[in-house]
């Protein structure tokens, strides 16, 4: 059987759409906004590769005149792996870019080390290697070629993290997610909203899905308005059409996965930013790997996490020195430890963020689990969940809350709760940057509420409004966000401080 090379997908923003309203922004063949939202990654690798003349499969995908590398017999179209186990891939930079775009390109290309095998590696000698280059566009060939300076173009249009990482993902072996061979039963390609020319970019391919489940956030993934003709969608989701496709920043922990699965890491550096999922020893619930050490970091702005350990069986020893799990109460060793060493068969009780211990860390509301065998007998493992219970209670000098995967749509069914304390002599201002929710008669439906100390009178907010600067009476403010089982908005983003009362 030969090997199939795998898809994964383009990070992309979704405009808002309105129960009952028209698209409120404009898009372009390119599925580029015209308003003034920034640009997601595929929008920019296609803006970079307008008029190009080199011929490309799906927008960014350098087509080959020997093979097509769908389909991959012993794997020769992948990078090779070290005897460490390691997957080095050597490249080069050209020394036409600034030393901005060659600190973006090497940044975007660390995010690899902690949580996959892949190494770029710069190139000393090697003969095969990625040419990196500003030639004319944004792309890359798909998976390792047979020609020894492999070309990735990289120009100023698509110099950002997100972005760079997409067209490794391609030198990787990578389509994009929407591409994949089972993508009919998560989106529905609207073929009467794409522009003629580009028809062919939305090609299901024979596609080896390692067992993942279809991505919609993954850096891989086309926009919902990728080359329309007409300002209307090109792609939606099937369960929530409304829903967004992808994000802005970078791979996500459904990428990782790819990778790890494609080129057969063993990895186990996982980091989570979702409301909740779940996580495992290597191999569970099989005999787990020795020598390991890993990392489970699991991030939640504006949350309380709790972590659960579902299943629990590790090799015992006198103070859990040969295998064990340790709980962080940051993203750091270097915080305050929340489960020491734990081992043995007895399930450890759950653990949850304590927002009442010193934080080290700059990046929010978090937790760092990490799990370590040694060379002994290993066990079963353990197999553990997590959950985020949304909001807190917390006095601060001054910060911004937003609501869940802003700017992306809020899920449903959400209830949360932040409680914001000042001194007797202060007061608390609030000040919206956004603010779009579900509109409902007197907003019954999606609704942020604000409660002014103690006072039973509480002032509810719904719809696509610009709300005016809250100033409280009393010390303490409570904002409460709720929404429904149906139709959801990119949310709300709003700030705040502590005022000396005048």
């Amino acid at each position: 059987m030969g090997r199939t090379l795998v898809l994964a997908m383009v990070a992309v923003l979704l405009p808002s759409l309105s129960q009952g309203n028209p698209l409120q922004e404009k898009y372009n063949v390119y599925g580029e906004s015209q308003g003034p939202e920034s640009k997601d990654i595929f929008t920019r690798i296609l803006e970079a590769n307008r008029g190009i003349l080199k011929k490309m499969m799906q927008g960014d995908i350098a087509v080959s005149n020997t093979r097509s590398a769908m389909k991959c017999e012993g794997g020769e179209c992948l990078w090779p792996r070290s005897d460490n186990g390691l997957v080095n891939v050597p490249y080069s930079l050209s020394d036409t870019y600034s030393d901005g775009d060659k600190k973006v390109i090497r940044d975007a290309m660390k995010d690899f080390v902690d949580q996959t095998c892949i190494r770029f590696i710069e190139r000393t000698t090697e003969k095969q290697y990625l040419n990196i280059m500003p030639d004319n566009g944004c792309w890359s060939y798909l998976g390792r070629k047979t020609m020894l300076a492999q070309p990735v173009s990289l120009t100023a249009g698509c110099m950002a993290k997100g972005s760079v990482q997409h067209e490794l993902f391609h030198a990787l072996g990578f389509y994009h997610e929407q591409s994949r061979s089972d993508r009919d039963k998560y989106v529905t390609i609207m073929w009467e909203n794409i522009d003629e020319a580009y028809k062919y970019a939305f090609s299901k391919e024979d596609t080896n899905n390692l067992d993942t489940t279809y991505d919609y956030s993954s850096i891989m993934h086309y926009p919902s308005f990728a080359f329309t003709k007409s300002g209307n969608p090109t792609i939606l989701p099937i369960l929530n059409p409304k829903r967004y496709i992808g994000q802005r920043v970078g791979m996500t922990a459904t990428d990782i996965k790819k990778v790890n699965r494609l080129y057969q890491c063993d990895i186990c550096r996982m980091d989570f930013s979702e409301m909740s999922g779940s996580f495992a020893s290597t191999n569970h619930p099989t005999s787990y790997s020795k020598n390991t050490h890993c990392w489970y970091r699991i991030r939640v702005p504006d949350s309380t996490v709790t972590v659960t350990f579902d299943e629990f069986n590790l090799q015992s020893s006198p103070g859990c020195s040969s295998n064990y799990i340790r709980v962080y109460n940051e993203d750091t060793v270097n915080a305050p430890i929340l489960l020491d060493k734990t081992c043995g068969n007895v399930r450890p009780p759950p653990v949850t963020y304590n927002e009442n211990l010193f934080s080290y860390s700059q990046s929010g509301q978090s937790i760092l689990v990490e799990y370590f065998s040694d060379a002994a007998v290993t066990s079963t493992g353990f197999k553990a969940s997590y959950k985020s219970e949304c909001g807190f209670k917390r006095m601060t000098s001054e910060g911004n809350i937003t609501s869940p995967n802003y700017p992306f749509n809020y899920p449903n069914n959400m209830d949360c709760t932040w409680t914001l304390l000042a001194y007797e002599d202060e007061i608390i201002q609030i000040t919206f940057i956004s603010f779009d929710l579900q509109t409902g008669a007197q907003c019954n439906r999606d609704y942020l509420l604000i409660r002014d100390g103690d006072n039973s009178t509480a002032k509810k907010f719904c719809g696509n409004v610009s709300l005016p600067v809250f100033s409280s009476t009393a010390s303490q403010v409570g904002v409460q966000f709720h929404s429904d089982r149906e139709i959801s908005s990119t949310g709300f983003k709003f700030s705040y401080k502590r005022v000396r009362k005048i």
